[in-house]
């Protein structure tokens, strides 16, 4: 069974800086729009495996962990752009240009859906 270590969006930062300061490796950063917000960040390291969820009713604003796990901005911005949740300080942003899909924020749930031009999604 996989066990969640629950944290609040805004100690992402704090989360990343301990799993990095470990020699941690970022494995995924899951993002789902159920009843409620769900975004959990998995690591490896040599205590095995780690989760971190964050669970919310309102749509969260994340800070970006690329500072410290370089990797992490094709997880943030698939996360901003499929589910239209705000990333704070990516290093790299696509500005929606990842998949450009051709509505707004596909997977968010609360959006009403709007065609972009161009998208191919």
């Amino acid at each position: 069974m996989t066990e969640y270590t629950a944290i609040e969006a805004a100690s992402v930062l704090e989360m990343a800086l301990e799993r990095r300061e470990k020699k941690d490796r970022l494995v995924q950063i899951h993002c789902s729009h159920g009843e409620s917000w769900e975004i959990v960040y998995s690591f490896d390291g040599a205590g095995g495996f780690a989760h971190y969820r964050i669970l919310c009713e309102e749509k969260p604003v994340l800070k970006s962990i690329s500072a410290f796990f370089p990797a992490a901005y094709l997880y943030e911005n698939e996360i901003s752009e499929l589910f239209g949740l705000c990333v704070e300080g990516m290093s790299l942003d696509f500005k929606g240009k990842l998949y450009a899909p051709r509505t707004k924020a596909p997977f968010d749930r609360g959006q009403k859906s709007e065609e972009k031009e161009g998208g191919d999604v």
